[in-house]
């Protein structure tokens, strides 16, 4: 008896390649975001490391000189910014001597300094992704609004105006010490408006609006609506941007209750939920 064998099939028809596309499709658009989103969450823990570290050097500062760098500090006679006052302790001793002896002074990218959201364009620039509390935003003719009771970064080169930790009255935990902004200025630069973030009640820019020249706010690309933000305790968290102005407020100065802040907003007592 001759028995034949039924020919196999040996390739899909047209429909059933259209349906595995479609389901091939369909799988990569659901797996997409989860890859994004879990891309994203890694960036933005690493911005808040680079956050903490930043934040330890200017409390080692504190430690060490008994103030808070100032936004304007004096490295060897120069007048530099805030971030070149702490290079020693993030590990970069060899621009601070640099600075120091007015040696090659030398301005390189530095990793620390760009948060991995908001890559820069160009390689090789001292670009800064991190500002600092200078408080109140409205300036005397004489810096009389320059207080520690207002911000705890200040113009220590022209007016010796200093911060320490002995003046966060409202306690560590509850005071910002740095913020990210898409607007700041270059590391070695040593201006106000670029290298801080700034309060001011007649002028309620919130976070993650477009900052203007003279009232720069925190901002950021993550996702989530907000910044990440470290306090003078070294805890670094990330700040809604629904965050009420009168919070927002309390949260910038150190001792409310002697800061230029309105009376009406200084008897406000925080908790962790206000601004989670």
């Amino acid at each position: 008896m001759i028995v034949r064998r039924r020919k196999g099939r040996s390739a899909f028809t047209l429909v059933e390649l259209l349906v595995v596309i479609t389901i091939i499709g369909m799988l990569m658009a659901l797996l997409l975001p989860a890859v994004n989103q879990s891309s994203e969450a890694a960036r933005s823990l690493q911005c808040k490391n680079q956050l903490n570290q930043l934040a330890k050097a200017c409390i080692a500062s504190d430690s060490m000189n008994n103030r808070f760098p100032g936004y304007a500090d004096r490295v060897g006679g120069n007048r530099v910014s805030w971030v070149v006052a702490i290079m020693a302790n993030i590990d970069r001793q060899d621009i601070y001597e640099r600075y120091a002896t007015n040696t090659n002074i030398s301005t390189p990218e530095i990793d620390m300094l760009i948060c991995p959201t908001n890559p820069p364009e160009q390689s090789g620039q001292p670009l800064n992704a991190y500002v600092c509390n200078a408080g109140y935003a409205v300036v005397g003719s004489n810096n009389v609004n320059e207080k520690p009771a207002n911000g705890l970064f200040h113009d220590f080169f022209t007016y010796k105006i200093r911060a320490t930790s002995n003046d966060i009255v409202d306690g560590a935990a509850f005071t910002l010490l740095l913020s990210e902004n898409l607007k700041a200025g270059n590391w070695n630069t040593h201006t106000k408006t670029s290298i801080t973030f700034l309060w001011d009640p007649a002028n309620q820019k919130k976070i993650n609006e477009a900052p203007t020249s003279v009232l720069a706010r925190p901002s950021s690309y993550h996702t989530g609506g907000g910044v990440n933000v470290a306090f003078a305790d070294g805890h670094v968290q990330f700040l809604r941007e629904s965050i009420s102005y009168r919070v927002y407020m309390q949260l910038m100065t150190p001792n409310a209750a002697e800061s230029n802040m309105p009376a009406a907003d200084r008897d406000v007592l925080l908790t962790a939920s206000d601004y989670r």
